[in-house]
């Protein structure tokens, strides 16, 4: 009687293992792309914060270490062309990053107790993105994140 009841269960251990296998791994897969994704976010808040302190120290810098461009001008050329060098920097702790895939705004006030906005975009690119409900079917999620520097420079004539 036994060996008739064995007979008929020999078979269900494989096919639970079938049924709850892929699900155990698809979640677990997912955790891991969560937890990329947050430290990716912690990353970028760091560029971003790295992107206003390089602006409050290059902003007001003398315009002979940067090509003849105006005091504060932050806008384009070699000024902001540091700011971004900075910001790469800091993105280059996560591997997901590439060097086109970010962009770097700055805003704000600079004048002396004023504050430098640094807002800071980067594409996270997502793995399977299909079948990825973190980045919800699409292969790239954008993280942006602005951060604030007091603009602490000194009322300084530099000598050209």
């Amino acid at each position: 009687m036994n060996r008739k009841r064995n007979r008929r269960n020999t078979g269900a251990i494989y096919v639970e293992t079938l049924i709850t296998l892929p699900i155990v791994i698809y979640f677990g897969l997912i955790t891991w792309q969560l937890i990329d994704l947050a430290i990716a976010g912690y990353i970028v808040k760091h560029a971003a914060i790295c992107a206003a302190r390089a602006a409050a120290v290059i902003g007001p810098d003398s315009t002979r270490f940067y090509g003849g461009q105006a005091q504060g001008d932050l806008t384009g050329g070699q000024r902001l062309a540091d700011v971004q060098d900075a910001t790469w920097r800091a993105l280059q702790a996560h591997k997901h990053f590439t060097k086109g895939g970010f962009t770097v705004t700055l805003g704000g006030s600079q004048t002396v107790g004023g504050m430098i906005d640094a807002t800071v975009s980067a594409d996270y690119p997502c793995a399977v993105a299909g079948l990825n409900a973190v980045c919800l079917g699409s292969s790239v999620h954008t993280i942006t994140v602005t951060e604030k520097f007091p603009y602490q420079a000194a009322n300084v004539n530099w000598e050209d």
